[in-house]
């Protein structure tokens, strides 16, 4: 069934043959909701001459609705084919069908791994109703003291830590650390690791040495869809909302000490300092690096 809202609430379900599949259904008072199978859908190749009428593109399968009796706009991103909606992608692993996809993590009431072999273990960690697409996880700030993990998802150490290049796209809304591996870093300059911030990649390439590439983080009143691309033998690039923001040299072997974290391995949302705060939602790893177009079909996901 495809639901749909109406401009105002004037349009209370009238259209499509003078009814609209149970007479529409009052949506706050304000607005009404006309529901219509794709089986009823009109298929027509040319405008409804009556608003609200949803018709269907035989050629694309685009859904569209009439705003008013001379244009019409695609309200629906998903597509009909041979009379069945598309099928969602928020529950696939391999997203581009490559064997590329490593793992995901819907974070809707657990830190599983969808495909089930890269699950997280989760401390102190909450899932509000408040997502993308469902549930999300909510990080308080979360300080991972040295070898303990009392905050964050802690991960099996394989998704990402020995691949030298990977994508990693989530939704996110707060600040801080999204993901690292052993990351540690101080005033004094020690340093081993790797981490993405919502502003900065920082990657140790000696005790004392780091490669920064830092950037502006989205606002934090919304969600953002934010990847990044890690080519650990070239560069760093960062996209928001499926725009490049930043770019930068982070090449060279990465530096891990194994002074801090004993048994070594990668967090969601937690660090020694810089924990997340806020809500992260579907996480995806890739193990290669994804165009932008390819980005831009994640930050289109429904």
């Amino acid at each position: 069934m495809l639901v749909y809202p109406s401009k105002s609430g004037s349009n209370s379900g009238s259209s499509n043959g003078g009814s609209s599949n149970g007479g529409g259904s009052s949506n706050g008072g304000g607005s009404t909701s006309s529901v219509i199978s794709s089986q009823d859908a009109p298929k027509v190749n040319t405008n409804p001459a009556s608003k609200g009428v949803i018709w269907v593109n035989d050629s694309t399968g685009e859904i569209f609705v009439c705003v008013d009796n001379t244009t019409d706009k695609n309200i629906w991103r998903g597509t009909i084919l041979e009379d069945k909606i598309a099928p969602t992608t928020v529950n696939v692993v391999d997203f581009f069908g490559d064997n590329s996809g490593v793992a995901l993590y819907q974070l809707d009431g657990d830190a599983n791994d969808t495909g089930g072999i890269h699950n997280g273990e989760e401390h102190r960690v909450s899932y509000p109703d408040i997502g993308v697409f469902s549930q999300s996880a909510k990080f308080k700030n979360g300080i991972m003291w040295l070898n303990t993990y009392n905050n964050g998802i802690h991960l099996d150490g394989t998704v990402t830590r020995d691949k030298t290049l990977f994508t990693l796209s989530c939704w996110v809304k707060g600040t801080g650390i999204i993901l690292q591996s052993d990351y540690y870093g101080d005033a004094r300059g020690w340093a081993t690791g790797w981490a993405i911030f919502t502003n900065k990649v920082d990657k140790a390439i000696s005790a004392r040495k780091k490669k920064t590439v830092n950037f502006s983080s989205a606002d934090t009143k919304t969600f953002h869809h934010f990847c990044a691309v890690i080519d650990h033998a070239d560069k760093a690039k960062i996209y928001i909302d499926g725009a490049l923001v930043a770019s930068g040299d982070i090449s060279g072997d990465v530096y891990y000490n194994g002074r801090y974290y004993a048994d070594t391995g990668e967090n969601i949302g937690s660090a020694y300092r810089n924990g997340f705060k806020g809500l992260i939602d579907q996480v995806r790893v890739f193990n290669r690096a994804l165009t932008t177009e390819e980005i831009n079909q994640l930050y289109r996901e429904q």
